[in-house]
């Protein structure tokens, strides 16, 4: 069973000159564009492509690029660094997680310039959750700790939080259940602090409590999350994920209907969305809530949905390593090209110096002679 990864929390402000609606966010760029330039203007301009990423992707993308173009140009470097993480964003809910990676890194190098170590943090988190979403969890574990040391020193709860439950993820995919329930156990009690109620911490921590073999207290904070996602975040798809967990641990129980029930709700929400891996996860807990109810029939049919989905996902990550290995190819035959280059230059320069030198010899020769 897996914990959730979740998605870093980034925050923006709210544009005042525009809803939530293409649009209305298009005639605003359309307006910036022919403003006069100045450091708010960029500024909007960011926010068009943070709020536009969520419903147009195409004035996501250009309004980001726009944007920064002239930070670039007037050596802004806050603003690139916002313009680059945006960029990172889209491309890592885009499945483009090589190019997110880069992106992120350049945002991180933009905000130490200016001396922004929240901006620093934030994009920590989110290659940490890259690197835990593609299954290099070693990789993931040190930007998360540099996450959560900032975020302390900061006081922001939200990303103290998240780092904490994603360093709880890290350890127990790599089989540290102990530490996965430290950090589940710490998410929760920071949250409570700031009376900062998450239904995704009650989830984690739900699954660590079943992990350690206390399934009472399991059940108790499964339900509680749901519950939370229900009452502060009903549209919010991550009830699936909920639900999910929550079907599993009622088989687990013997309460073989009430499995059956919850995961049917999972997949009614995420039916339109069936071929990604946490999905998965979902219709193999249907498949066995439907096999123990001795729903053989309907038990097949989704155990034969999930080969289909694992495929799909399987084929998926295969291209994602074959464009990770072309794009390092063509990086380390470029990097060898120009030393090639390089090393062909210097011996050009050494020949030219030695034959300027061959000229200047013969010219005095000439003149003391003659």
């Amino acid at each position: 069973m897996k914990l959730q990864v979740l998605i870093f929390i980034l925050f923006s402000s709210v544009l005042t000159f525009a809803q939530d609606s293409s649009e209305s966010l298009n005639k605003a760029f359309d307006s910036l564009k022919n403003s006069p330039f100045s450091v708010e203007k960029v500024d909007a301009i960011n926010e068009v492509a943070w709020k536009a990423k969520y419903i147009d992707y195409d004035l996501a993308d250009e309004a980001l690029h726009y944007a920064y173009d002239l930070a670039a140009d007037n050596n802004l470097h806050a603003q690139k660094a916002y313009a680059l993480k945006i960029a990172g964003i889209l491309d890592d809910e885009h499945g483009r997680y090589s190019e997110a990676i880069k992106k992120y890194q350049l945002a991180i190098k933009e905000y130490k310039i200016v001396d922004d170590t929240m901006g620093v943090a934030k994009c920590e988190g989110n290659i940490g959750i890259i690197y835990l979403h593609i299954k290099k969890q070693e990789e993931a574990l040190p930007y998360f700790l540099s996450g959560y040391k900032t975020f302390s020193e900061y006081n922001f709860v939200p990303g103290m939080a998240i780092c904490l439950q994603n360093l709880g993820v890290c350890h127990l995919e790599l089989g540290n259940n102990d530490s996965c329930h430290y950090y589940a156990l710490k998410a929760k009690e920071i949250a409570d602090l700031a009376g900062w109620k998450d239904p995704k911490i009650y989830m984690n921590l739900g699954i660590s409590y079943q992990i350690v073999g206390e399934l009472d207290s399991a059940l108790k904070y499964l339900e509680a999350s749901v519950e939370a996602y229900r009452k502060y975040n009903p549209n919010d798809k991550g009830i699936s994920t909920g639900y999910q967990n929550l079907a599993q641990l009622y088989s687990k129980l013997g309460r073989d209907d009430e499995a059956l029930e919850t995961i049917e709700k999972a997949l009614e929400i995420t039916k339109d969305n069936i071929y990604n891996r946490e999905v998965s996860y979902q219709i193999l807990t249907a498949a066995s809530a439907y096999e123990k109810s001795g729903k053989f029939e309907k038990a097949t049919e989704f155990y034969k949905l999930l080969n289909k989905v694992k495929d799909s996902i399987y084929s998926a990550e295969n291209l994602e390593v074959i464009s990770d290995m072309k794009t390092k190819y063509e990086t380390e035959k470029k990097e060898l090209e120009i030393l090639a280059l390089n090393k062909e230059n210097k011996i050009e320069t050494i020949k030219r110096k030695q034959e300027e030198q061959k000229v200047f010899y013969f010219t005095i020769a000439s003149v003391i002679i003659g």
